[in-house]
């Protein structure tokens, strides 16, 4: 629907002012670049632009792709899911720089990546394109433009960058002023409302089971909303050519994705035993990766050979009964590190990617049945020029949080707050998170 819209605005723009007639001069060029929605395919990026100047350079990289008056330009023969970044110079008739627009896009992938589901334990896709959703950016001195793929069913996002709430949209893009000299990083968080068709199917799936009674009761804390947060790390903005050059990037990431209960104790989820479970009485923290429910880090290099290490970690879980309003401690057990996987989908010199799994139940019984697991998927993809990508869901419980470490810093790419323990059970829904840079 966007594109429609942005493609009747600048047919507009191109008909009913100065740039239609062939006669132009250099004060008759609206010098500042403007662009329509990027189109993308499994092996193309398609780019246009308003008549901006009197004539275009266009680099990929540091190499030039396109030198003509045209203003459109398809860069084709890509390698499918790889990021791309390209810089645009209008150019006004003795070849000075009229604007330059820096775009960062990326290919789509020509099949699912393997995984165990982007979707809910109930059926609800995180959208239609979940694992194929971009992040365009165009850089323009102190200006961006971010655009995302439509999520269906998202009628609202809620913007923020760096962690302060700036606005909310109703489409799916921002534009926002900025120093171009500093790092910035966005998150759009949206919620869609679950179809009739899927509140149903919930019901069904729900009788006869523990949740049931807590989803039809007055004060049920199970909404019927699928929540999506989308992240984009913003590099400072250069407008020199070298830029592109990927000679600075780092080479050695860390990501660390940790589950823990902020409480000090919880009542255990759908206990009629009168039992506790200790947290972790704790906030959010990348460095407390033993004080945790679950953890898992994966080591990236891009050596040779380029590889990926592996370590998971599994928390004790303590047990503890409430005496004349006292806690007094019961037992202690452990539950495995088996749950907790990774999956390598592809390592080369220039592209690593692979999928991480939680899967761990709580050692204790509920009605004697054993509680829902913490469930966790992410995908990881991780370019040689410095680029990364990330997709996953996780339940609404307990607190989860996700980090990468670059040049020695840890930055967050995520954190959840947990909504409440019934959120573990099949099949309420899920948080659907997406980053990239």
């Amino acid at each position: 629907m966007k594109f429609k819209i942005a493609t009747v605005l600048l047919t507009s723009a191109l008909l009913f002012s100065p740039l239609s007639n062939q006669k132009m001069d250099a004060a008759e060029i609206d010098q500042t670049l403007n662009f329509l929605p990027i189109k993308a395919s499994t092996d193309s990026i398609s780019l246009e632009w308003n008549k901006a100047g009197s004539f275009y350079e266009l680099y990929k990289n540091e190499n030039l792709i396109y030198k003509g008056t045209n203003n459109n330009f398809t860069d084709i023969n890509l390698e499918s899911n790889h990021p791309y970044q390209y810089y645009l110079r209008a150019k006004d008739n003795r070849g000075n720089d009229l604007d330059v627009a820096k775009i960062k896009s990326s290919t789509l992938k020509e099949n699912g990546n393997g995984s165990k589901r982007m979707v809910s334990e109930d059926g609800i896709a995180a959208s239609n394109s979940f694992e194929n959703l971009r992040i365009d950016t165009i850089s323009k001195n102190n200006e961006i433009k971010l655009d995302w793929t439509d999520i269906d069913g998202v009628y609202e996002y809620t913007v923020f960058k760096n962690d302060k709430q700036i606005g909310k949209t109703n489409e799916s893009n921002w534009i926002d002023y900025i120093d171009s000299s500093q790092k910035q990083v966005y998150k759009m968080i949206g919620k869609r409302k679950l179809t009739y068709d899927e509140k149903l199917k919930r019901s069904n799936q729900l009788k006869g089971t523990v949740t049931e009674d807590v989803y039809n009761s007055d004060i049920s804390p199970i909404t019927d909303e699928v929540i999506y947060e989308l992240t984009k790390i913003v590099e400072p903005y250069k407008t020199e050519l070298q830029s592109l050059k990927a000679s600075a990037v780092s080479l050695n990431y860390t990501i660390r994705y940790q589950t823990f209960i902020g409480e000090d104790y919880v009542e255990a989820p759908a206990d009629t035993q009168n039992r506790w479970l200790r947290g972790n009485n704790r906030g959010y923290d990348p460095d407390a990766n033993y004080n945790t429910k679950t953890n898992s880090d994966a080591f990236v290099c891009f050596c040779k050979p380029s590889d990926v290490t592996f370590y998971k970690f599994v928390g004790a879980t303590d047990v503890y009964t409430k005496v004349n309003g006292e806690l007094q401690y019961l037992t202690t057990d452990q539950a495995s590190t088996d749950g907790i996987t990774m999956k390598n989908l592809e390592k080369t010199s220039g592209h690593i990617a692979f999928q991480i799994y939680h899967d761990v139940g709580i050692p204790i019984k509920v009605r004697n049945i054993s509680p829902p697991h913490i469930n966790v998927e992410l995908a990881a993809d991780f370019w040689s020029d410095g680029t990364y990508k990330f997709a996953g869901w996780h339940d609404a419980a307990p607190n989860h949080e996700f980090y990468l470490r670059e040049n020695g810093k840890w930055a967050t790419l995520h954190r959840a707050d947990k909504i409440d323990f019934i959120y573990l059970a099949p099949p309420t829904t899920d948080i659907f998170f997406h980053a990239e840079k």
